[in-house]
């Protein structure tokens, strides 16, 4: 990071403590990342979204399979306040399934990735993801690094990946 750049500010929605504690440990705070508020249930994480306007994060995790609510409301709820409009929203899952994804997609997030990931990788990915921005059209998966695996495909128009999936599965 250069001396002009501030942290990435993050927030976590993860009830999984192993898995929370993992991605807070892999991503690091005061660096890249500087971790923001972490909820455990998708209802607190909806409620906190919906109403807290300043101070918003710029990336913001959110696992799939939640208590109270889930991702997909959670995500709804982001993307439903306009503070939040430009906020990159990631989730995460060990869903592969293409309907969990598409829905995923369709509530608003920017990006999908399944669990287990890389760690290494997830760092770099969500650096250059917010680097370039909510409103970028370019596919995140072109670069080797983000082929792998751990990058179901992005949302992006253009991301040859998830034309091809969406083909397979069609």
């Amino acid at each position: 990071m250069t001396p002009n750049t501030r942290a990435i500010r993050l927030s976590l929605v993860e009830d999984e403590a192993a898995h929370a504690a993992i991605l807070q440990r892999a991503l690091g705070t005061g660096e890249l990342f500087a971790m923001g508020p972490n909820f455990t249930n998708g209802e607190a994480a909806a409620h906190y979204f919906s109403s807290h306007l300043d101070d918003v994060p710029d990336l913001i995790l959110v696992d799939l399979r939640l208590p109270k609510r889930n991702g997909i409301e959670v995500v709804q709820a982001i993307r439903s306040t306009l503070a939040y409009q430009d906020t990159m929203v990631v989730m995460l899952s060990t869903s592969a399934r293409l309907p969990d994804i598409e829905a995923a997609y369709q509530a608003g997030a920017d990006v999908y990735l399944v669990k287990p990931f890389d760690l290494s990788t997830i760092r770099t990915l969500l650096s250059t993801i917010v680097e370039h921005g909510h409103h970028n059209t370019s596919c995140y998966c072109t670069d080797e690094t983000y082929t792998r695996q751990d990058v179901r495909y992005c949302n992006a128009p253009s991301c040859t990946r998830r034309q091809a999936i969406l083909q397979r599965d069609a």
